[in-house]
């Protein structure tokens, strides 16, 4: 009798036990991303095998790896995520152009100002701590711009050169327009492209626009003669 309970005990539970490891495995499989619906595959690398793409069409997403965006926790697994990141990179040499022109532009000030006795001054000991901030800065944003080119995903490496291609354009225009504008004071004030007044004005080897010497007149050209020797050059009654 005790032992038809303990074979009817485990009989009931046997199955029971299955049907829960079932259920708990179909939960788990309901949870799973498939493939067909995932933008890629993989809890995030920081090195592709090879420039390539970490997308691709839903019947090669098996194939493909997640990027990690520099942190661990930015897995670019989602095509937003991965639109914000290439929109980012794009926009991060701009930041590395803008520092370099920030310190340029610093520096040319300090170099501007002048002493009490008229004579140009260097830049202090403040304006030096502060651009050699700057420059950490830029080299820091530019280790950062490397470590996305290493991340070997072709997209984004493509966002970086259009961003320092499209940066240095416009840095570059903005530089020309504002020698332009310096130029136009410069000569609306007298200053260059006008022509020197005097010959002390002209600065020494400016050949360009040295005037031509004033012929001698008459009278210059005439022989000084002497007192043997009349004006035009015949000798006296000897």
């Amino acid at each position: 009798m005790e032992n038809y309970f303990t074979a009817s005990h485990a009989g009931m539970h046997g199955p029971d036990h299955g049907h829960h490891d079932h259920g708990d495995h179909d939960h788990s499989h309901g949870g799973m991303t498939t493939s067909e619906e995932a933008f890629c595959m993989g809890s995030g690398t920081v090195m592709l095998n090879g420039m390539q793409f970490s997308f691709s069409p839903a019947e090669d997403q098996a194939e493909w790896s997640c990027v990690t965006y520099l942190f661990p926790s930015w897995v670019l697994d989602t095509e937003a995520k991965y639109a914000v990141a290439c929109v980012g990179t794009f926009f991060l040499p701009y930041v590395v152009v803008l520092l370099q022109a920030v310190r340029e532009m610093l520096l040319r000030s300090a170099e501007k100002k002048k002493t009490g006795n008229g004579k140009r001054s260097s830049p202090s000991v403040a304006v030096n701590m502060l651009v050699s901030l700057l420059y950490a800065a830029q080299m820091f944003f530019s280790y950062v711009c490397m470590l996305l080119v290493m991340l070997y995903e072709a997209i984004i490496f493509m966002c970086l050169l259009a961003g320092f291609g499209t940066s240095y354009f416009f840095f570059l225009s903005y530089k020309q327009r504002r020698k332009e504008a310096r130029l136009r004071q410069e000569e609306a004030k007298g200053g260059v492209g006008t022509e020197f007044n005097t010959e002390n004005d002209r600065p020494a080897g400016d050949t360009a626009n040295a005037q031509p010497a004033p012929e001698a007149d008459e009278v210059t050209r005439v022989r000084v003669t002497p007192c043997c020797e009349d004006a035009h050059g015949s000798s006296g009654p000897y």
